[in-house]
């Protein structure tokens, strides 16, 4: 297992993402018997964690996928309370350029967009569908798609219709560096 994931940075993008997303929802699309939602690249999808323990998004199912066969078994595991209630969440092993979106998420999220090598990913989500990415600049040596802000994150990613655009700075002993943030609809 890798804590990296459990880092302060890792721990409080995620917060902000499920934060900002909880409010986009309730105010641009809300949806009473729950929202299908797709994370892509979800390592172990501490996403899914966030979203189900603060229980303010209405949840019919969650599907994690990353290209790590090492992700599955931990996601699965962190998530497992929702897994063993009719699969409400799911880990899968695959390349998320060859996902289909079969059923259609009602929302597509990449927190790792600094990691993505091409934009076939992006290019296959569904339009109207309502898209959460996060990318940061942070300089390592697996970050082959730094972006330094939300206008760079959107120019790389057209919307229809952006809800929400932000930046987090983190500043440590070590490092300092931007993650940005856009919701909208593809």
């Amino acid at each position: 297992m890798d804590f990296d994931a459990f880092s302060t940075a890792q721990m409080q993008s995620k917060i902000w993402l499920v934060d900002r997303l909880e409010r986009t929802l309730e105010e641009h699309r809300p949806i009473e018997d729950g929202y299908r939602i797709w994370i892509l690249a979800g390592w172990y999808a501490l996403a899914n964690l966030l979203i189900r323990l603060r229980n303010k998004i209405s949840v019919l199912e969650v599907r994690s996928f990353d290209q790590d066969p090492t992700c599955e078994a931990i996601a699965d595991s962190i998530n497992n309370l929702w897994v063993y209630r009719a699969w409400e969440f799911k880990a899968q092993t695959l390349d998320i350029n060859l996902l289909e979106y079969k059923p259609k998420p009602d929302v597509v999220i990449n927190s790792s967009v600094e990691h993505m090598r091409s934009n076939e990913w992006f290019k296959n989500i569904p339009k109207g569908t309502i898209v959460c990415l996060q990318a940061s600049d942070m300089p390592d040596e697996d970050h082959v798609n730094s972006i330094s802000s939300s206008r760079n994150l959107i120019e790389q990613y057209p919307l229809e219709e952006v809800f929400y655009e932000g930046t987090k700075r983190f500043e440590f002993e070590d490092k300092a560096f931007n993650r940005v943030m856009i919701i909208g609809v593809k």
